[in-house]
C-alpha cells in the first residue's frame, strides 16, 4: 500500500494480556477520540466480517434480530460491561420510510418513541405533538464548499480568495436553518471545540473580489460550477443557492449542479468544486488531519501545505488546552488565507422523543447514549 495505509514496524507493543502500548511517529492528543470513531471499530479476532451474522462484541446488548433496511432488535446481554448494566431490556430500531417526513408520521401515530434525526422543516410538526421534547444539539457538523487546488480555475489562489471574499456567513443560519446554527469562518474549527481560537470573522468585500478576479485574468467575470448531492439533506443545496446569489455581484456566475447521492459520492474527491457534509469531531485538530493533510484519503481539496502541517503537528502535540488554543491561531489563519473552502455555517442537529423517555443525553456526534435511559409510559398509553 501507499504511505499511511500500512502500520509502521514497531508501532504496536503488547505489554501484557490487557495492555497495548502505541509508539507514535508524532505526539497525537486525539488517540482516545480516534479509537471511538465509527471507522476504527475494533472486533474480536474471530469476527467474520458481517455484524448481522457474527455479532461478536463487548457491548451490553446483543443483536437479536436484524432485517436490512427494516429493523434491528437489541436485547440486553447481562454480561459485565464498563459500568452498571443499562436499564432498558431491549432497544428496537425501525426504518419506517426513507424521508424525515415518513419517520415523523410514524412518531406522530405512536409507532415509535423517538426519531433520532429530524430537520428544520419538521420542527413545527414536532412542536404540535403532545408530551414531546425536541432536543437541539450544537455540534461541529457542517457543509464545506471546497475548491480543489489542483484544478482550474481553483489552482489560482486569487480565484479562491475572490470566491471567499464574496461570502457573508452571517446570512446562512437564518436562510438555511431558520435562525439556528451559527456562522462559520472558512477554517473548519468550531466554537464548541476546546482549542478554537476566536478571531475576527472574514468580511464580505466585493471590491476586493473584483480586484482579485482582474489580477487572476478574469476582468469580465468567471463561470464556475459546484456539485451537490444533498447527501445529508436539502440544506446542502440551500447553501449553494445562497452562494450563487452572493457571488453574482462580483461577476462570478455559479451553476449549482444537483445530482444524486450516489453520483456525488462517486466524485466527491475529484470534482473541481463540491459541497460536502462533514460530521462532528470532538477536537478541532481531528477533522483537519483527516481532510487537509497531504495524501490522506479524504483530502478532497488536494491541499498540500507543509507550513500548515507543521502548525497542526504542534497543536496536536499539546495536551494543555490554553497552549493548544494559542497554537490553533496559526492553523486556522493558514487555512483561511489559502482559501481552499467556503465554509459558512455550523449545522444544528435535532431529535425528538416522548416525554416518558427519561435521561436522554444529546450528543454532538449523534451517538446514542442510552446508558441511563428509562421508559415510563403512562398507564393509559
Amino acid at each position: 500500500g501507499s504511505s499511511g495505509t500500512r502500520m509502521r514496524s514497531g508501532a504496536l507493543e503488547r505489554v501484557d494480556r490487557f495492555t497495548l502500548r502505541l509508539h507514535l511517529t508524532n505526539p497525537t492528543l486525539s488517540i482516545p477520540e480516534n479509537f471511538s470513531a465509527y471507522f476504527t471499530g475494533m472486533v474480536h479476532r474471530d469476527f467474520g466480517g458481517n455484524f448481522a451474522e457474527n455479532p461478536n462484541g463487548t457491548g451490553p446488548y446483543r443483536l437479536a434480530e436484524y432485517e436490512s433496511g427494516n429493523k434491528a432488535i437489541l436485547k440486553r446481554s447481562g454480561k459485565p460491561y464498563w459500568g452498571a448494566q443499562p436499564a432498558l431490556d431491549e432497544i428496537h430500531y425501525y426504518q419506517l420510510g426513507r424521508t424525515v417526513a415518513q419517520m415523523m408520521e410514524a412518531y406522530v401515530t405512536g409507532k415509535v418513541d423517538m426519531v433520532h434525526s429530524i430537520d428544520v422543516r419538521s420542527l413545527k410538526l414536532a412542536q404540535s405533538v403532545p408530551d414531546t421534547t425536541i432536543y437541539e444539539i450544537k455540534s461541529a457538523s457542517t457543509g464545506v464548499a471546497r475548491m480543489r487546488v489542483t484544478e482550474a480555475p481553483f489552482d489560482d489562489i486569487k480565484v479562491r480568495r475572490a470566491v471567499q471574499a464574496c461570502i457573508d456567513p452571517s446570512a446562512y443560519p437564518q436562510l438555511v436553518f431558520g435562525g439556528r446554527g451559527s456562522a462559520a469562518e472558512h477554517h473548519h474549527v468550531a466554537p464548541i471545540h476546546p482549542e478554537y481560537f476566536e478571531a475576527k470573522r472574514p468580511q464580505q468585500d466585493y471590491e476586493r473580489a473584483r480586484l482579485l478576479l482582474r489580477d487572476a485574468g478574469y476582468p469580465n467575470g468567471l463561470d464556475i460550477t459546484i456539485d451537490v448531492g444533498n447527501t445529508n439533506g436539502t440544506w446542502q443545496q440551500y447553501i449553494c443557492e445562497i452562494m450563487k446569489d452572493q457571488l453574482a455581484p462580483a461577476g462570478i456566475n455559479l451553476t449549482v449542479n444537483v445530482m444524486s447521492k450516489s453520483e456525488y459520492w462517486a466524485r466527491w474527491k475529484t470534482t473541481p468544486m463540491g459541497l460536502t457534509t462533514w460530521g462532528h469531531r470532538s477536537l478541532g485538530t481531528m477533522v483537519l488531519g483527516l481532510a487537509y493533510r497531504a495524501g490522506v484519503p479524504w483530502n478532497e481539496t488536494a491541499y498540500d501545505n507543509p507550513e500548515f502541517e507543521a502548525a497542526l503537528d504542534l497543536a496536536e502535540s499539546l495536551i494543555d488546552i490554553d497552549e493548544r488554543t494559542v497554537a490553533m491561531e496559526k492553523v486556522q489563519k493558514i487555512i483561511q488565507e489559502d482559501a481552499i473552502m467556503v465554509q459558512p455555517v455550523w449545522r444544528p442537529a435535532f431529535f425528538v422523543a416522548r416525554n416518558y423517555v427519561n435521561n436522554l443525553a444529546p450528543d454532538p456526534s449523534r451517538l446514542h447514549q442510552f446508558d441511563n435511559v428509562t421508559i415510563e409510559k403512562p398507564a393509559d398509553s
